[in-house]
Parts: C-alpha cells; sequence; structure tokens
C-alpha cells in the first residue's frame, strides 16, 4: 500500500494494526510513522534555520531509532550502536548538537517511548500506563556515556517526569507513542490529548502514512492533532 522512507514495504496486514478494532499497532507503522515526523521536524528546523540566518548543519536536529534499538542496546551494549550513530549522522559529541532522539519501546505486549534530548540534557521516559522509567534512564545514561566520554557528566543530565494522556485499555499503547513523538518533535505537551481521541489519532496516522509524510493537506506546522 504505501512504503517507509528506507522502503520498507507496508502492507494491508499492517495497516490492520491501525484501522482494526482494538488492533495494537505493529513496529512498522510505529517505525515508519515515527521516521516520518521525525523528516517533518528536521525539514521544519532547516527553514526556520535559514530564516534566522543560521549555518546549515549536518547535523540532524531530530533522530528516530526504530523499535530494535532498545532491544539491541540492552542485549549487545552500547558500542553495538556505534555504526548506527554515524549512519545517522550524530557519532560521538555530534550528539550533543540534536534537540531529541526518539526510542520506541516494545516489551511484552506494550509500546512505550523514551526521548533523549542533548541539547537541554534531559531523558524523559512516555507510558501511557504510568510505568516506572527507571530501567530505560540506566539504559541510556550507559548509551550516552559511552557515545560522549569524558564530555558526559552526569550531574548535568536530568530526569524530568513529564505528563502524559493515559489509557485505560490494553490495546492503544501504540497509537499513544505515535502521538506523543508527534507532541514532542511540534513542541506541544504531551497531556495535550486524550484516549477519547486515539480512535481518530488512528485514521490520522494511516492517512500521514498513505500520504508518505507530512505534505499537501497534511503538511507540517499547519494542522492540529487531528487533521480535518
Amino acid at each position: 500500500m504505501t512504503r517507509s522512507q528506507e522502503g520498507t514495504e507496508l502492507r494491508l496486514k499492517d495497516f490492520r494494526t491501525v484501522l482494526g478494532h482494538r488492533a495494537w499497532l505493529n513496529d512498522e507503522i510505529i517505525n515508519t510513522y515515527i521516521e516520518w515526523v521525525v523528516k517533518a521536524a528536521n525539514d521544519d528546523a532547516d527553514v526556520t534555520g535559514k530564516l534566522l540566518g543560521e549555518s546549515p548543519s549536518t547535523v540532524p536536529k531530530f533522530i528516530a531509532h526504530n523499535s530494535f534499538f532498545y532491544e539491541n542496546l540492552r542485549n549487545k551494549g552500547p558500542q553495538s550502536t556505534d555504526r548506527l550513530m554515524k549512519r545517522k549522522r550524530a557519532p560521538g559529541d555530534k550528539l550533543l548538537e540534536v534537540d531529541s532522539v526518539f526510542v520506541p519501546i516494545c516489551q511484552g505486549n506494550h509500546w512505550t517511548i523514551g526521548v533523549v534530548r542533548p541539547v537541554a540534557k534531559t531523558i524523559e521516559y512516555f507510558d501511557s500506563m504510568g510505568g516506572r522509567p527507571q530501567a530505560f534512564i540506566s539504559q541510556m545514561r550507559t548509551w550516552l556515556q559511552h557515545q560522549l566520554g569524558e564530555l558526559y557528566r552526569p550531574e548535568e543530565w536530568s530526569e524530568p517526569r513529564t505528563a502524559c494522556a493515559r489509557q485505560s485499555n490494553g490495546y492503544d499503547c501504540g497509537v499513544f507513542v505515535c502521538t506523543n513523538a508527534f507532541c514532542v518533535a511540534m513542541g506541544v505537551h504531551t497531556s495535550c490529548y486524550e484516549e477519547r481521541d486515539m480512535e481518530l489519532q488512528r485514521r490520522s496516522i494511516a492517512a500521514v502514512l498513505l500520504n508518505r509524510g507530512f505534505k499537501d493537506r497534511f503538511a507540517w506546522n499547519q494542522w492540529g492533532l487531528i487533521p480535518h
């Protein structure tokens, strides 16, 4: 039906996880949607930078890791991400120029998302069921120490408990992950929506994927949480 930026095919079975009744979003949908969020946010940052007369940067402002990043980090250690960070154009101290790094996480049957903000030096964890952030924060601090070396000073990094919308069912967690990524990249608070918005948000996610990004009637910064 469509493809991700990197060419991953999204088929009918994938879209059934978005539009199906009480369906649980799969990796392909979540990874591809967050990729489009990050592309739109980076494009917008580039335009803003030019308007402000800033010199172009080779380091992206926003980075999207896929859902396998966290599992790989946990199982193989931070050194296993070195080649990936080079491909992302933010290895080593270059990471400090990045605004936000998105880390979607699937543990068991539950999706959450973490956001590392190197410019602000914060580590945030968004769980629509209110889970504890300690495991994620520990993994990210280990990763940051490896990436930054002597430039990593633990006391400079904070762990804000940013509020986010909550779910009461067992199937919308992936939709919350996508929506929280959208909110962070847009610069709006992650508690600006409610669980009752999720049915329409599923359609919004599907529409952006089929549209291959935030363009035309889905243009970035020209619509709210739910397009009209």
